[in-house]
């Protein structure tokens, strides 16, 4: 509820000393972003391995990405 919320923040901001809090929504953040960099980033870091299988994730439903295989 929201009233949940904001008692979890102010419990959170009162533990850590901290002075506020930011709220974003990031919904439509990857929308806007060049997936060919982020999954170059992606392989760089080694999230990306040829023993791991990348799958897309829509409502809790995980399907595979035959684009990101050969990544």
């Amino acid at each position: 509820s929201p009233a949940d919320a904001i008692a979890k923040a102010t419990a959170f901001l009162r533990d850590y000393n901290l002075p506020w809090v930011v709220d974003m929504d990031l919904s439509k953040c990857f929308d806007t972003l060049d997936h060919e960099l982020i999954l170059r980033s992606l392989q760089q870091a080694g999230f990306l391995r040829r023993d791991r299988r990348p799958v897309s994730s829509d409502k809790g439903r995980c399907s595979p990405c035959p684009y990101l295989q050969s990544a």
